[in-house]
């Protein structure tokens, strides 16, 4: 059974399974003189520690482990309750991968997001594990499983000096784009396929700020030198290349949407979906801390009168 932290207390007694970053390994002596090992896995809701005693069959495999790497683990083990507090009585260790990973974002370690940042991230983790599309969802786990990509995207600023300085402010205003987009696609009466690329892409428009705005001053890069909208390009290039190859539609959609919003070409004809995110940026960004986001899901644009975007021409 794989659980998060917040769901410790329903399994006290229950062996499960649990994932997280692990990010304390220390070896302890017991009152009796005998040795053990304390761990310490935190996932997006808390942190849990584990104990693994010398009998245990993992016990020589953990005295390997080099916790500075602070590798992405899946514990197995019992839930035990002592003295007001969680632990895990450990049988078993393994490092995993993105690909063995649901939802990336309940992995982000909790530590490391900022107060101000951590509603965005549930509405976030939700909208993983909601997410019917496999290929989409996967792709979305392995950026933020990106060890160049994942923590410094929760922790960025949307600006330096304008909406959204603040670190975290870039996942608060992409989530509310993403918000914002899919609201209005669901207004259209658009297909569930149209509303999660909308949404996917709105959440990564603006990914390239990692880049080029960071988390505080001096930033990253030179933003005269670099453009945020390349630098997603980049940052996006082999996670689509992934996409396209297990998912065509949904990996060319979003190769299109993210060239495009990254261009500052003005063309004549623009995909819906461009259309939504475009808007929902400019939307956001400009009423930031001004309109709720009920309010801003009342300024929904006007159709496209564009029958032949990107998105039909793959998916009629």
């Amino acid at each position: 059974m794989l659980i998060n932290t917040s769901q410790l207390h329903d399994h006290v007694g229950d062996s499960i399974s649990i994932q997280g970053r692990l990010v304390g390994l220390e070896q302890c002596l017991a009152k009796n003189g005998h040795s053990y090992f304390r761990l310490k896995l935190v996932d997006s809701a808390g942190a849990i520690k584990a104990y693994v005693w010398p009998e245990a069959s993992l016990y020589e495999f953990i005295e390997t482990i080099n916790v500075s790497e602070q590798h992405l683990v899946e514990l197995n083990g019992r839930v035990t309750h002592l003295n007001g507090c969680h632990f895990l009585k450990l049988s078993e260790l393994y490092v995993v991968s993105a690909s063995h990973v649901r939802n990336g974002a309940a992995l982000l370690p909790l530590p490391l997001v900022p107060v101000r940042a951590r509603e965005a991230l549930d509405w976030l983790i939700n909208f993983i594990d909601e997410l019917s599309n496999e290929p989409l969802r996967a792709f979305l786990t392995g950026i933020l499983m990106d060890p160049t990509i994942g923590h410094r995207f929760i922790r960025c600023r949307a600006s330096a000096s304008y909406h959204s300085a603040y670190p975290g402010g870039l996942l608060v205003h992409s989530v509310q784009v993403a918000q914002l987009a899919g609201s209005w696609a669901v207004m259209l009466g658009e297909s569930e396929l149209f509303i999660a690329l909308t949404q996917v892409a709105a959440l990564l428009h603006d990914l390239g700020k990692i880049d080029t705005v960071g988390e505080k001053n001096p930033r990253p890069m030179n933003p005269s030198l670099y453009q945020h909208e390349i630098q997603t390009v980049h940052l996006l290039a082999p996670h689509i290349s992934r996409l396209i190859a297990d998912a065509r539609i949904e990996g060319m959609v979003i190769s299109h949407l993210i060239g495009r919003l990254a261009s500052t070409k003005h063309y004549r004809e623009q995909s819906m979906i461009e259309e939504l995110v475009r808007f929902a940026d400019q939307a956001s960004a400009g009423h930031q801390q001004k309109q709720s986001l009920e309010q801003l899901i009342k300024l929904l644009p006007q159709q496209s009168s564009n029958d032949d975007s990107f998105y039909n021409r793959f998916c009629v």
